[in-house]
């Protein structure tokens, strides 16, 4: 959490307006499409769900100390993410190991961007060109799209 929040820290200086989102819950790594990518893995992975929700609830809260402290935005929604049993809402998997994109309604529904100086995607036309949202936008006046 240190290096990262030390790294988004550096950015925030150049200029760019970068909030840190939480790790989001552990995925459910039972199902036959998770298994098959678990077997493709380079390093290991034998930690159960408690122990990954664990890790998880632990970084997430070392990420929003070390973000006080540098203040940076830190969203955190992880609570909107879990159901009653502390597992990852079945109607926000986009598959076993990311989220759709209900979660942006999540994030616009409990955190507030009034402080953010991010310039919305139509203030570029490159980017609009290419279809896409550029998230680590500089803010004003260092913004601009090389062609």
């Amino acid at each position: 959490a240190n290096r990262y929040t030390d790294y988004v820290s550096n950015l925030r200086q150049e200029g760019y307006d970068i909030h840190v989102f939480n790790v989001v819950p552990t995925g459910d790594f039972s199902t036959p499409a998770a298994r098959r990518w678990q077997e493709r893995l380079t390093y290991p992975f034998s930690a159960d769900r408690p122990e990954r929700t664990r890790y998880t609830e632990e970084l997430n809260r070392q990420l929003e100390r070390c973000c006080a402290l540098r203040d940076i935005p830190f969203i955190n929604i992880y609570q909107y993410l879990v159901d009653d049993r502390g597992r990852r809402k079945k109607e926000l998997i986009y598959d076993f190991a990311h989220l759709n994109n209900k979660t942006a309604d999540l994030v616009m529904a409990h955190y507030s961007f009034q402080n953010s100086s991010a310039r919305p995607a139509a203030d570029f036309p490159c980017l609009q060109d290419k279809g896409r949202y550029d998230t680590f936008q500089r803010k004003p006046p260092q913004v601009g799209c090389k062609e």
